[in-house]
């Protein structure tokens, strides 16, 4: 899956972006961040 197709279906479930820190995109919903990795089916991303 690439990035655009991972923003789009995470935008489409009520997440939406709030900033980028290098590689990592950091998503908000009802108030809260969250750190969204396109890389968790592969590995493990850990919360910020």
């Amino acid at each position: 899956m690439k990035y655009t197709e991972f923003h789009r279906k995470i935008v489409s479930h009520g997440w939406k972006f709030s900033h980028a820190e290098g590689s990592h995109r950091f998503y908000k919903k009802e108030g809260k961040h969250r750190l969204l990795c396109l890389t968790m089916a592969r590995r493990r991303c850990q919360n910020h």
